[in-house]
């Protein structure tokens, strides 16, 4: 709650990803957090960018809010903006849709493809209404990247999930309350449900709105019809907050415990916190 969070890049991986393309290593980093509605950017009251126009530019966003409020992320006219990634995990296909204002979750990651069209004039990126950055936009880059269509390649612990099989004993439903998850209060020694390794689960994740539910070790993918909320059908996640939704996940790579909790970090201090 006094600020205690950072944000740590894993850098892609050419051979093991594809091919990234090159507006991808031209990133820009924003760690905003909302605490007590006070807005810091960068550990400062904003952050200032200073950009080339008609350039893409890779814009790495985390967000981080203590009471798991979902925090309206919006850029001001005069930029092109498409998110590229969510939780870590590129998107199925980019770069996807043009928008201007995206819901993060109290916890969320998104990587966005930006290209700011008009030298000599300025854009603000708003968390929550206040201004997180400021950007800059000076003269035309003479020789800009390509913003072209990729399929990203995605790692085996990934892929084949929403066609996959899944059994009845892998399905499991998760209902989460101010200090408990499935009416059990946080219990060290008792999990609350054994599930089978290297398979993949299904879970039905109640309404999250006021409970962002965040599962360590594994990425969930929506696989609920037009998706959950700001959650799309068929990409990653690691936060859901929204309205009922489906996931699956696939216990490959790591085994043992797996913890999950409110993201709301008074409710997990209080109880609402569970393991499998």
């Amino acid at each position: 709650n006094g600020g205690a969070f950072g944000l740590l890049i894993v850098e892609d991986n050419p051979e093991a990803d594809g091919d990234i393309p090159v507006w991808a290593s031209n990133e820009l980093l924003l760690q905003i957090s909302n605490i007590e509605n006070v807005v810091r950017a960068n550990g400062k009251p904003y952050e200032i960018f200073d950009v080339k126009a008609g350039q893409w530019y890779r814009l790495r966003v985390s967000v981080v809010d203590p009471l798991g409020k979902p925090q309206e992320l919006r850029f001001t006219s005069g930029c092109e903006v498409h998110k590229v990634a969510s939780d870590g995990i590129w998107h199925s296909s980019i770069p996807g849709s043009q928008a201007s204002t995206f819901e993060m979750t109290g916890a969320s990651r998104g990587d966005f493809a930006v290209r700011c069209s008009s030298p000599a004039s300025t854009v603000n990126i708003l968390c929550d209404d206040k201004v997180a950055a400021i950007v800059n936009v000076g003269a035309v880059e003479a020789s800009p990247h390509e913003l072209i269509a990729w399929t990203p390649m995605r790692p085996a612990s990934l892929q084949d999930i929403a066609s996959a099989s899944v059994p009845d004993d892998n399905r499991f439903a998760i209902a989460i309350q101010r200090g408990s998850i499935n009416q059990e209060p946080w219990k060290p020694d008792v999990p609350l449900n054994t599930i089978a390794f290297d398979e993949v689960h299904e879970w039905e994740i109640g309404d999250s709105r006021n409970h962002p539910f965040h599962l360590h070790l594994y990425h969930m993918l929506v696989v609920t019809r037009g998706g959950c909320g700001a959650h799309l059908e068929g990409e990653f996640y690691d936060t859901i907050a929204g309205p009922p939704c489906t996931v699956r996940f696939k216990t490959a790579d790591i085994g043992q415990r797996c913890v999950f909790h409110c993201h709301v970090m008074q409710h997990g201090d209080i109880g609402a916190l569970g393991w499998v």
